[in-house]
């Protein structure tokens, strides 16, 4: 019997292993793929917008690997230097673009115009895509460019809530904001969602050194 159970622990071993490596071989991938689109010049999109949230997948390794080997523009970037997060972002909630960075969640959105709203992962490796967010404190600093100008939000607002709660991406008479959505934790099946919301400071044309805060 002890073959039997020396057979076993190989087995068990080789299953752990598989995960780790299939889970380090992920988040390099996200990693490299947001890099490659944030280095590339901002240009428009080669696959058709989706923007039903309902429709977001949860990243495996082969979904990962998929949306390696689409080539994806971005129309804008995003930096925030309080939490060392620079992401591309991409227009509509498709697959392929949350495996790289962030997701415009309403058609026409523009940005220092309404509510610009954005959604992306929480992995378990908070490092990636939207998860250092959760360190994000309030007063910070958020910015992005559409590649010409430059545009600074400060964040006024960071609340967990239902999943159902959709009032957030909702424009606001008089306010120009920016609202990030990704989930509360990197938990699987995770129902609750992290809001931050930031407010409209001011618009400027990128300058070189504006445009490092994204490289």
């Amino acid at each position: 019997m002890k073959w039997v159970k020396k057979i076993g622990f190989v087995f068990v071993l080789l299953i752990g292993l598989s995960l780790v490596f299939n889970q380090q071989l992920k988040n390099s991938l996200i990693h490299f793929d947001a890099q490659r689109a944030n280095q590339t010049k901002l240009g428009q999109p080669k696959i058709k917008a989706d923007y039903n949230f309902a429709n977001v997948e949860a990243l495996d390794t082969l979904a990962v690997l998929k949306a390696s080997l689409t080539k994806q523009n971005a129309q804008a970037k995003l930096a925030i230097p309080a939490v060392h997060l620079k992401l591309p972002v991409f227009n509509g909630l498709n697959n392929e673009y949350l495996a790289a960075g962030a997701g415009m969640m309403k058609p026409k959105q523009k940005l220092g115009r309404k509510n610009y709203a954005l959604a992306g992962h929480h992995l378990q490796n908070e490092r990636l895509l939207f998860g250092p967010l959760a360190k994000l404190e309030t007063t910070a600093n958020v910015y992005l460019t559409d590649g010409q100008k430059l545009y600074c939000y400060q964040v006024i607002k960071k609340v967990v809530v239902d999943r159902s709660q959709s009032q957030y991406l909702n424009d606001v008479k008089g306010q120009k904001l920016l609202t990030l959505v990704t989930c509360a934790s990197g938990r699987v099946n995770e129902k609750r969602r992290l809001i931050i919301q930031a407010k409209f400071i001011k618009e400027t044309t990128l300058t070189q050194k504006g445009a490092k805060m994204f490289q």
